[in-house]
């Protein structure tokens, strides 16, 4: 083969593969997971939250007071229980193309040091979002939020059941974008 004909035929091997995946370097998805947590709630348990990064690897972190971003009061407006203290932990992916899937898990360990801290109602509140961002050539931002909420006032005989069937029942929302864009999205709240 002469050598024009070779350096054709590296050209093609080279730059056609390298012009086709260009179409696809303008799809990209972001994820970000949030977890808020009441300060009642932290008191009897300890989040554990599992999540698929970017590179399809599944990494587990527990949650204790160094991963938390912020506190913050609310007051939720019921004259019978007093201003709760929130706390709030987020976890942001990136993709650079379609055909990915993640989720996040949270699941709840009770302190061995949890006790009863004298309240008549305890507020406890566990709230786990996925929002994400689909973008490409073909479709408009897609932004949509996936949300797990639960937020309970417990009475004080009622706490250890309650922290029982949180230990067993963990929060999970996943999604998956296939390689046309499209989302399909799950969370087990019921």
């Amino acid at each position: 083969m002469s050598f024009i004909k070779k350096l054709f035929y590296v050209l093609w091997v080279v730059l056609i593969p390298a012009l086709c995946s260009c179409e696809d370097d303008d799809e990209s998805v972001d994820i970000y997971y949030n977890l808020c947590c009441s300060k009642d709630l932290l008191d009897f348990v300890v989040p554990v939250v599992s999540y698929t990064d970017e590179n399809g690897t599944e990494q587990s972190m527990t949650l204790s007071d160094e991963y938390w971003k912020q506190e913050q009061d609310v007051d939720d407006g019921d004259s019978n229980t007093e201003s709760q203290k929130y706390k709030y932990w987020s976890k942001h992916i990136h993709f650079d193309c379609f055909d990915v899937s993640s989720k996040a898990v949270v699941r709840y360990m009770p302190k061995s040091t949890a006790e009863d801290f004298g309240k008549s109602i305890y507020l406890f509140v566990h709230r786990l979002n996925c929002s994400y961002q689909v973008t490409s050539k073909s479709i408009q931002n897609q932004n949509i939020v996936l949300d797990f909420s639960r937020d309970i006032l417990i009475g004080e005989k009622d706490v250890q059941e309650y922290i029982d069937s949180l230990v067993n029942t963990p929060d999970e929302v996943r999604f998956s974008v296939d390689k046309n864009g499209k989302v399909d999205a799950f969370s087990n709240y019921k």
